[in-house]
């Protein structure tokens, strides 16, 4: 089993090629350019191991307003550029829901806002339920 990790001081990032997901784990408050540069770092691994599952883990997660507003709309509509999906060619995203509120109302906003055919976001109560969940999705 290969792994490859970025460990920054708010921010674990993982891409797991056993089980083919990207696992961003926030650790507590990010500072921006920490934040922007682990997602930016993470769209390149999706990419590079053309990887459309993703994990992840919010609990702890804390972050500024603009830079949410940031991985929303710029990071999204990017990742979607580089790695497009569809039907055919889907994408999931497993979240562990976070335990502060304004995350957490902010997930459920993206989720809304972001459904389409080929992209499917599952909110977890346990990384344990979320990875259980995106090996299922495996092909």
């Amino acid at each position: 089993m290969t792994s490859v990790k970025k460990i920054a001081k708010t921010i674990h990032l993982e891409y797991n090629e056993a089980d083919q997901f990207i696992y961003i784990k926030f650790l507590k408050a990010s500072p921006s350019e920490e934040f922007r540069t682990m997602w930016k770092i993470a769209l390149d691994m999706a990419v590079e191991w053309q990887c459309r599952r993703w994990l992840l883990d919010q609990r702890k997660q804390s972050v500024l307003p603009v830079d949410e507003v940031w991985v929303t709309n710029d990071f999204f509509h990017e990742s979607v550029r580089r790695l497009p999906f569809s039907p055919e060619n889907p994408s999931y995203i497993a979240m562990i829901e976070s335990e502060n509120f304004f995350i957490k109302y902010s997930s459920d906003k993206f989720i809304e806002e972001n459904s389409a055919p080929g992209l499917t976001t599952t909110v977890f109560r346990s990384e344990k339920e979320a990875k259980a969940w995106l090996k299922e999705k495996l092909e």
